[in-house]
């Protein structure tokens, strides 16, 4: 199941521009740059991690909702950060499958990432937030969506 949450995510973005009829009432809506949000649609640039829960928080929607391709379920919110949901979620599946040290792990996620880059995703501070193309790559390979990857427990 190849995940694509750039797809998915353009898509609930061109829905709002239709409700909001440009790229300038949009911005305002989203407090976004417009450069930005015509760069994503364009699939120029992706947004981080930390924008997609500004996004979320600004459409009354969790940061997985942008991710899933079902309509936007705008009755919720992220209690927390979508890097901290993912952390949480990827330890889950890790735990679940028995994979307690970094080769088991990176074997687990068939080494999409380094194993600093992997530790860097778990650190307190200073640590990394993978993009949404590395998402999907890790959620392709434990075999579930990309927005299951961020949604709350």
């Amino acid at each position: 199941m190849p995940n694509d949450s750039i797809d998915i995510f353009v898509t609930h973005l061109e829905e709002l521009l239709l409700e909001c009829g440009s790229y300038r009432k949009m911005s305002q809506v989203l407090n976004l740059p417009e450069s930005s949000l015509k760069c994503w649609i364009l699939r120029k640039r992706t947004p981080k991690l930390s924008t997609l829960d500004v996004i979320a928080s600004k459409l009354n929607c969790t940061t997985s909702d942008l991710l899933n391709p079902v309509p936007l379920n705008r009755n919720g919110t992220n209690t927390k950060s979508s890097r901290d949901i993912f952390v949480q979620n990827l330890n889950i599946f890790f735990v679940n499958k028995g994979c307690y040290s970094i080769p088991q792990k990176l074997y687990l996620i068939d080494n999409v990432v380094s194993d600093f880059t992997l530790n860097s995703y778990f650190r307190s501070n200073d640590y990394r937030v993978p993009t949404l193309k590395k998402l999907d790559e890790i959620a392709d390979a434990l075999d579930t969506n990309t927005y299951e990857l961020l949604m709350e427990v």
